[in-house]
């Protein structure tokens, strides 16, 4: 399975599900590529749709990209619950026939890719427990001009474009067909205001080392699944590329545990970063959390592998209201993993991302940028070269389950406690007072 919306590619699709896993699902050994697009959360309610509005896609249509890239949210349909296949795919005909949101004229003019998160998948902080997962999946690939790979427990594939030595791999994860619920599971999907209350129940649990006390949380769980765990691993042992860039819906390095992450799942991140560490022009690409920022393993004196998120193509966590209050503080607060090159190193406005190859110098870039096209974050050029981690490092890269609560918790009890001491004092001896 692939996700593209061109005739000659499809084509291409089908005679390659044949291959073996640790072929891509769409090759162009023909074609060079210098510049991908990609973007995530588009909600249809906040687009201007009046006659002389711009969006956002005419601002990726001057990029002149050589495809664009669904990092996860391509829709919202309008339902707290579980969206059925009718509202779902209700919105993927809007976004493409209805050209006063802007992506009906864009989508037709270059290939596009992509991956799924929770709201296009049907239901917030959804995973393995969602219903009619085969028939999601061939409504989201119906969106994008793709068939499923029906061999395939998700829609996670693969691209190609070149030859050695200007070859670039596309890897897309699914993560969410085989995610298993969070320790605390989530409630956003089913509750009033149930978002807010998963945000505080993943960082109650992370800030308290829930994972090491109650039983029911020390297996984390899986994201990928192993068949898809598989995959991959044939994907990056086996590739002769030079850039590798990898899609994941939702963020790997970040040490903010509000928002659902890798971070909450502690062995498969370890495991996703070990598969990455050292590979050939690796970045990885994320969406979901309605702002951008650029990630750092931070291990000093080496060039290793950072994570771009762009989030929010129509709009951002300052959108909502309490959002408005919460969104700064919150990215101030939990900035361990920030890139530190450069000065503004979050941005909350509406934003897309591109990658940007550039063969001569053997280096790539990522840049963020807003609803206008102006440049609001970089990673600056990074060579294709990796330094290898050590076992060590790859312990030391900071995540979300650090107990930096219990230390509050802690002093919390103490202070019940005492008032509880004294409470009991007043009582008895207002007891004896009348005694």
């Amino acid at each position: 399975m692939t996700l593209l919306n061109t005739g000659g590619a499809i084509a291409i699709l089908f005679s390659l599900f044949t291959l073996s896993t640790a072929q891509s699902d769409v090759t162009f050994p023909n074609k060079t590529i210098s510049k991908l697009a990609f973007g995530s959360c588009h909600k249809r309610k906040y687009v201007n749709t009046s006659a002389a509005a711009t969006t956002i896609w005419n601002a990726i249509q001057q990029e002149e990209a050589d495809a664009f890239v669904w990092t996860g949210d391509s829709v919202y349909p309008p339902t707290r619950g579980v969206a059925s296949l009718d509202l779902l795919q209700e919105e993927y005909t809007q976004m493409k026939r209805n050209a006063s949101l802007g992506y009906a004229p864009f989508h037709s003019t270059l290939e596009v890719y992509g991956t799924w998160d929770d709201h296009d998948f049907g239901g917030n902080d959804l995973g393995v427990e969602m219903p009619n997962k085969p028939e999601r999946a061939a409504a989201f690939l119906d969106f994008v001009g793709a068939t499923r790979n029906a061999t395939r427990d998700g829609i996670y594939s693969s691209v190609e474009w070149g030859t050695p030595p200007h070859k670039v791999k596309l890897i897309l994860l699914d993560t969410r067909w085989h995610r298993e619920p969070h320790c605390i599971p989530s409630v956003a999907h089913s509750v009033p205001l149930g978002a807010a209350i998963s945000c505080i129940t993943r960082w109650l649990t992370a800030g308290l080392l829930l994972s090491n006390r109650v039983k029911r949380c020390q297996h984390a769980g899986t994201i990928l699944g192993e068949k898809q765990w598989k995959w991959l691993e044939s994907q990056l042992h086996e590739s002769n590329a030079q850039v590798h860039v990898v899609v994941s819906s939702i963020q790997v390095l970040t040490t903010n545990p509000v928002m659902e992450s890798w971070g909450h799942y502690p062995q498969e991140r370890h495991r996703l970063l070990k598969l990455l560490n050292g590979v050939s022009g690796s970045v990885l690409l994320s969406g979901d959390v309605h702002h951008a920022e650029i990630s750092d393993p931070n291990i000093s004196n080496k060039q290793t592998l950072l994570e771009v998120t762009s989030s929010g193509m129509t709009h951002t966590c300052a959108t909502p209201l309490y959002g408005y209050y919460l969104c700064q503080p919150l990215l101030e607060t939990f900035d361990t993993h920030r890139h530190e090159s450069q000065q503004d190193n979050f941005f909350i406005g509406k934003n897309y991302g591109t990658v940007e190859i550039d063969w001569e110098k053997q280096s790539l870039e990522v840049l963020v940028h807003d609803d206008g096209a102006t440049v609001v974050l970089r990673t600056g050029s990074m060579p294709f070269q990796r330094d290898l981690l050590t076992e060590q490092e790859m312990e030391g890269i900071p995540g979300v389950n650090d107990g930096h609560l219990i230390p509050k918790f802690q002093k919390l009890l103490l202070v019940v406690n005492a008032l509880v001491v004294l409470l009991i004092a007043w009582l008895f001896q207002k007891r004896r007072k009348r005694s």
